[in-house]
């Protein structure tokens, strides 16, 4: 159990992360005694690289030798899981040479495609790839050697060998190929039922051209569906029991028996006219009933008896010849289908990848399997309203099942898609629904105060400083990027999200904008199908919806935007996009009052050094200047300027040092933090107004900000 869950894991790491690479040079897979090599005996299939190998049995064990590139290192190879075979032998490493293991491959004859897929861990991480496989099987169909006797108006079924009939198309129709009338089906224990009717006399040689389902590979190992001719030889006698034809060959029951079918039958002089005859299903006294044929008159002179059937039971051609009897008296031969009316009870749809859903919904330009189930389906023909491109899955048929490849027009108009059955409207249709698929917002584009920028760019991957005002935030809409020619999404509901944050980051407005509804444009071939009434048109102005305007945004407020799909709308989640704007500024100005205290003031009148001073009071007008690598953040220096009172609190008369002066100062901030209460260094230099002199300041202070 952990090794599955580690093999689960690493699939879903890989999908993520790994990109498929080729990490060897070659692969030997050896089946019993065969051997084959990857990628010398591959073939191209399908536009795809395919190893075809040769099976006998349903469960196959494969032994799998690789060889790695060289200069990569492989850690540890991997087989990853699949439902198509089972890891025996784990890959393992063999002397630092190459890695061997084995997989069981199971059940092959289902098996259409297999793919094996390995998984690397090397030092530069994980790398996979993937082996595309198709088993194929010795298939054929003999014949008799000798020439097989048949008899004008007798049916005869012969029994062909056959080996892996699974893998042989058989066609279910009849055919005609001179005096013979055929067709055939797969029988039991691998063998073919030849159902022929014989129309004249003399020899006749029939070769049958079958095909094979999978391709295989021929003796000069070139891939082919044909199998060998199948010759088979017929010496046609004239009829031994006297036998009639009937006009047609397949009748429909009615369960009541209450309907009748005039038909013709071939003129023989021992009919009685005006008389009811047994149709049996044997030769003996006692057989089943299975019509009465009533004979009404000659029909002119063309060698024809009108007469009127009545079917009482189900009978088909394959099953053996019918008797027709006055009472216990063996009159003629003859043969034909009594055959279920044809009924449909129900349909189903399956999309690729996906199970069969009884919900007939489809889309404009999809492919779709349609399964139809019922009765008597064998010989209905079924007819998709309005659509032209189908294809019928012979292979499948029966007469309770029948599949249907269809594709649906990307320009339908009708919103139903009617079934018919033998030219007769039923009561089952095909829904058609316009998609409702969430699409990525690349048909979203955003402007503000400049051209239009898409949201699949990368722009908007990080926020958007801007110094200027932010007059306006459009949201506009790219209809014509929503829908392709071929690929289809319909109409888009979004939700708008508008928030606006202050300086402290303190939420200080949200807006929804709900219910946007985004129609596909012109360049959609679904244009005019769709219903326009709810749809937005024009642009939209965030400013519309908000009470504090973009163009009023404070130095450092955030406006943050999401746009993103109503899931409410969607079966799969959507994509959601968020746009953020931050109002940038430069410098900022604050008045400040400080107290620089042990201030060394040197004044230019005096020499020496200066003198040290007591607490002081710095009035100031400060510029602040924000750092611009990092969002509102502030460098750790101010510049300002004001009055500053030297030793304002030395109240002696004698105190020569108090004075009021103009001063331009310069802070150094040791603690990066933004407070009401710091400690500064003062650097300046100003002039004083009682010793009418310049001066020059340096030290430390306190200060508060308002």
């Amino acid at each position: 159990m952990r090794a599955f869950l580690f093999i689960i894991f690493l699939l879903i790491v890989v999908s993520a992360q790994a990109q498929q690479s080729n990490f060897f040079k070659k692969i030997d897979f050896r089946i019993d005694i065969a051997q084959y090599q990857y990628p010398e005996d591959s073939r191209v299939y399908k536009d795809e690289k395919t190893l075809f190998f040769k099976a006998e049995n349903k469960d196959e064990i494969m032994e799998i030798t690789l060889y790695p590139e060289e200069g990569i290192k492989i850690k540890r190879l991997h087989v990853a899981g699949s439902a198509d075979y089972m890891v025996l032998d784990s890959l393992k490493e063999i002397g630092n040479k190459y890695f061997r293991g084995k997989i069981r491959l199971l059940n092959l004859p289902d098996i259409r495609f297999l793919r094996l897929v390995m998984i690397a861990e090397t030092d530069a991480g994980l790398i996979t790839d993937e082996i595309k496989m198709s088993p194929f099987f010795e298939t054929f169909v003999g014949a008799p050697v000798e020439a097989q006797d048949l008899y004008i108006g007798e049916d005869r079924t012969i029994e062909l060998p056959a080996k892996n009939i699974f893998n042989i198309r058989i066609p279910s129709d009849w055919q005609v190929a001179g005096p013979l009338k055929f067709r055939l089906q797969k029988g039991d224990n691998n063998t073919i039922k030849f159902f022929v009717h014989p129309e004249s006399v003399g020899y006749k040689d029939l070769v049958l051209n079958l095909k094979t389902v999978s391709p295989f590979l021929k003796d000069n190992n070139e891939l082919s569906f044909d199998l060998p001719p199948v010759k088979l030889k017929f010496n046609i006698k004239p009829s031994r029991i006297g036998y009639v034809n009937l006009d047609r060959s397949e009748f429909f029951l009615d369960p009541a028996s209450l309907q009748t079918e005039e038909v013709q039958v071939d003129f023989h002089r021992n009919f009685e006219l005006g008389k009811t005859y047994r149709i049996e299903n044997q030769q003996k006294p006692g057989g089943r009933l299975v019509a009465e044929l009533y004979t009404v008159s000659v029909v002119g002179n063309s060698n024809k008896i009108l007469a009127v059937l009545r079917p009482y039971t189900l009978h088909k051609m394959s099953e053996g010849y019918l008797f027709i009897k006055d009472g216990d008296e063996l009159e003629f031969i003859t043969n034909f289908n009594v055959l279920e009316k044809p009924t449909v009870e129900n349909i189903s749809v399956l999309r690729e990848g996906q199970d069969w859903t009884s919900s007939t919904v489809v889309y404009p330009g999809e492919r779709v399997e349609v399964k139809i189930e019922g009765r008597g389906l064998y010989k209905a023909d079924f007819y998709f309203d309005g659509v032209k491109d189908v294809s019928y899955d012979t292979t499948r048929t029966s007469d309770n099942v029948k599949f249907y490849l269809i594709k649906i027009p990307t320009d339908i108009i009708k919103r139903r898609i009617s079934l018919y059955m033998n030219g007769i409207i039923t009561k089952y249709d095909l829904q058609l629904r316009e998609f409702q698929v969430p699409k990525a917002l690349g048909f979203v584009g955003v402007s503000y105060d400049k051209e239009v920028i898409p949201l699949s760019g990368n722009v908007f991957n990080k926020p958007v400083l801007t110094r200027a005002p932010i007059k306006d935030v459009n949201i506009v809409f790219f209809e014509n990027n929503i829908d392709t020619k071929t690929r289809f999404y319909g109409k888009q509901y979004l939700n708008i999200e508008v928030r606006i944050y202050n300086t402290k980051s303190d939420l200080i407005e949200f807006q929804k904008i709900d219910n946007v509804v985004v129609c596909p444009g012109e360049a959609s071939p679904r244009y005019f199908f769709y219903d326009v009434k709810d749809c937005k048109k024009g642009e939209i102005n965030i400013n519309d919806y908000l009470l504090h305007k973009t163009y009023d945004m404070e130095g450092w407020w955030r406006l943050e935007i999401t746009i993103k799909h109503n899931d409410q709308k969607y079966s799969v989640p959507g994509y959601s996009q968020k746009i953020t704007f931050i109002k940038e500024m430069i410098t900022a100005l604050d008045l400040q009052v400080s107290f620089p205290t042990g201030l060394l003031v040197k004044k230019f009148s005096q020499s020496g050094f200066g003198n040290l001073t007591g607490i002081s009071i710095a009035f100031l007008a400060q510029f602040s200047f924000y750092d611009q690598q990092k969002v509102g953040k502030l460098k750790p220096y101010k510049i300002g300027a004001g009055f500053i009172a030297l030793d304002i609190f030395n109240l002696s008369e004698n105190n020569k040092q108090r004075d009021l002066g103009f001063v331009v100062l310069g802070s150094l901030f040791p603690v990066r933090k933004e407070s009401k209460f710091s400690f500064p260094l003062y650097a300046g230099c100003g002039y004083l107004l009682k010793n009418n002199t310049f001066f020059a300041v340096f030290g430390p202070g306190v200060t508060f900000n308002f």
